[in-house]
């Protein structure tokens, strides 16, 4: 797989992902914010928990390490994350939330919110996208200045170690800009460095017997009753679950590239895929207002009630490409970190 050009397997595995965090979210908002108690959607959100957890998020850290750019100076390599990553993640994030402040009866506390720090680092920072780009700047790093590839996993794994005794609280440091998570995340940006850097080609085979291990080993967890939630950050699981977090992280990561290696001629999914950054920052606003409006529904269960489920998916996340399609546009498109304002110049150059 060459890194020289951009390929479509990976905008449609970054679309199947942002899609399985719409539907995932979809029932965690329903159970955990708004205390729903079907058991149907329930059951849902168990299912969830067990099938894809164990890597729909740790996937996108492996696309990235696989993109990593050394070719650029570390200033330029980390400016450019900081332009794409941070602050398109900011700016998105004022725009969701102003719907926030003029949903009924939440004007006030959201908007007293915006005052407080813990607000601006948690609602704004998005702790994915921070621990993303902290995680890609540590390998940075690494790979320029530490030149021996078992010192760099080394390393990696030592991180990796040192991020899950902080989560799981036996080094007890508060976790400012979600720099936990990013170590914890530190090995599967060093494997996606490496799949692109290694010296044979991986096709669709390879990608094909990983994904069966990753099928076996669920279905063996499910056979012996064994949950297993994969590297989810905010569980509490011990040092000697890493390898087994690893290999679910990796092989649920080859699982959705071998897929999308079957679909990638899909337009939609390539235009969800190249969209996913702000699709991900607008996912909370949407399915919070969706869940919300079939709550009533829902709650009045029956056999009927996964439906409602399927429903708030779709609505909001149609909803959320819209309004990323919305900013793509040629005068809005720095909002997504895409810092060409030439048109954007020139159109006020022929107003003057």
């Amino acid at each position: 797989m060459s890194p020289s050009k951009r390929l479509p397997i990976f905008d449609v595995a970054k679309a199947i992902l942002i899609l399985l965090v719409f539907w995932f979210h979809v029932p965690q908002i329903y159970i955990g914010w708004y205390q729903g108690t079907d058991e149907t959607i329930i059951a849902i959100n168990n299912a969830n928990l067990q099938l894809f957890v164990p890597f729909f998020m740790v996937a996108f850290f492996v696309i990235s390490g696989y993109f990593l750019n050394t070719t650029k100076s570390l200033w330029e390599a980390t400016k450019r994350d900081f332009l794409t990553i941070i602050v398109p993640a900011i700016l998105i994030s004022v725009i969701s939330n102003f719907f926030y402040t003029i949903w009924p009866n939440n004007a006030v506390p959201r908007f007293s919110n915006y005052l407080t720090l813990n607000y601006w680092n948690i609602s704004l920072g998005y702790w994915f996208l921070t621990a993303l780009f902290i995680a890609k700047f540590i390998m940075q790093l690494l790979v320029r200045y530490v030149k021996k590839t078992p010192i760099i996993i080394t390393i990696a794994m030592c991180l990796c170690a040192l991020g899950l005794m902080m989560k799981t609280k036996l080094i007890n440091i508060p976790n400012y800009v979600f720099y936990q998570e990013a170590l914890l995340m530190s090995p599967m940006i060093l494997l996606g460095y490496m799949c692109k850097n290694c010296n044979y080609e991986i096709n669709r085979a390879h990608l094909g017997y990983l994904a069966l291990g990753y099928i076996i080993t669920i279905t063996l967890l499910w056979v012996f009753n064994n949950s297993i939630t994969g590297f989810h950050l905010g569980s509490s699981f011990s040092l000697d679950y890493i390898p087994m977090a690893l290999w679910l992280g990796t092989s649920g990561t080859a699982l959705i590239l071998f897929i999308a290696s079957w679909l990638e001629k899909s337009k939609l999914l390539n235009l969800i895929g190249k969209l996913t950054l702000p699709m991900f920052c607008l996912n909370f606003v949407f399915i919070e207002v969706f869940v919300k409006f079939f709550m009533p529904f829902a709650e009045r269960g029956g056999a009927y009630s996964w439906l409602y489920v399927v429903s708030a998916f779709v609505c909001s996340t149609t909803f959320a490409l819209g309004f990323s399609i919305l900013l793509d546009t040629k005068y809005l498109r720095w909002i997504l970190g895409r810092w060409d304002l030439t048109e954007f110049r020139q159109l006020l150059h022929n107003k003057n």
